[in-house]
């Protein structure tokens, strides 16, 4: 497969080196069989190991950077991607600014992008992500095996909408088994490992479809898991108005509500309420200093029906109304 997803750093644009065979002592993992690539920009290095044959691409990116790296993507053509973040957090956006996702450490999700080029940002810090780029056609023969992923398949193949993704899921143990096993592939022979890394990819996406279905993935979670899991759906769709409804919540993870509120207090250090109003508040500053919106329109688009909630809120977190830091801006 052709690589799907080319970085642009800015100008002017960094020449990668070369690094298969020697690659960075940092390296959090070594793919023996993959090509790498080292980028030397301003703000830290990004280690790039890719592989590819006729029906997969994965590419695994470990940014280490002193400041926080803003940076362009080119999608070479529409496609599919199973994406890992393995550690750090990475934002991505359109070219108008548009929050796209916020990925989170710990998590995978399956989003697809039309071609096109968008933006990315990560933090200061060590960050590795893992991409894997399913041939689409192949991917659409075996859809029977993934029924939850049929519309999302079909809304690719028919150019509906730029972007999209579906549910973000907790890289559990078997999850975290399973790509370290892919990792340590072996190049010695080029046919087995064409085969093994398509039966690992196959297991990923298998993996992924049983987590989307709640009823199968929560079935023998810890309670911890469980909280983390709670925790990531809040990450995803903090802004929905209802979202902190906590008899809906506790009736989409199966518990007792007060088997949540306990759970959740215990291994996030926080209430469901405060942590959704903790994810709003920081979305609702960045709004204030990066758009035009109106204070109501921040409001309603972080979540609060109410804008004289948002603004009691925003003043308990940063000692000022949003119309004061607006006013400072």
């Amino acid at each position: 497969m052709d690589r799907p997803i080319k970085f642009l750093f800015g100008e002017p644009e960094p020449n990668p080196v070369n690094v298969t065979g020697h690659r960075p002592e940092n390296a959090e993992y070594t793919l023996g069989y993959a090509e790498a690539e080292l980028y030397t920009i301003p703000e830290g290095t990004v280690l790039s190991q890719f592989y590819s044959n006729f029906l997969i691409f994965l590419e695994l990116i470990q940014f280490d950077v002193t400041d926080e790296l803003s940076g362009m993507f080119e999608v070479q053509y529409p496609a599919m991607f199973l994406f890992f973040d393995l550690n750090g957090h990475i934002q991505f956006s359109d070219q108008d600014d548009q929050l796209i996702y916020e990925a989170t450490k710990g998590t995978y999700y399956a989003t697809h992008n039309t071609a096109g080029t968008y933006k990315f940002k990560v933090p200061k810090g060590s960050h590795l992500v893992l991409c894997i780029t399913p041939r689409l056609e192949w991917f659409r023969k075996g859809i029977d095996d993934y029924p939850k992923f049929r519309d999302f398949v079909n809304n690719i193949e028919s150019g509906r909408g730029d972007y999209s993704h579906l549910q973000r899921c907790i890289i559990d143990d078997t999850v975290l088994k399973t790509l370290r096993q892919l990792f340590a592939l072996s190049a010695k022979s080029t046919k087995g490992l064409r085969s093994k890394v398509v039966t690992l990819t196959i297991r990923l996406f298998d993996l992924y479809h049983e987590a989307l279905d709640f009823t199968t993935h929560l079935k023998g979670k810890t309670p911890q898991e469980k909280a983390l899991e709670i925790r990531a759906y809040l990450d995803s769709n903090y802004t929905d108005p209802y979202i902190d409804n906590l008899t809906q919540l506790a009736n989409r993870f199966e518990i007792p509500e007060w088997t949540l509120v306990r759970i959740f207090s215990k291994v996030v250090k926080s209430t469901v309420h405060a942590y959704i109003d903790e994810l709003r508040m920081a979305f609702g500053w960045k709004l204030l200093q990066e758009s035009s919106l109106t204070i109501k329109e921040i409001s309603h688009k972080i979540g609060y029906h109410y804008p004289p909630y948002f603004t009691r809120v925003f003043k308990k977190y940063f000692g000022k109304t949003p119309q004061e830091i607006r006013k400072s801006s």
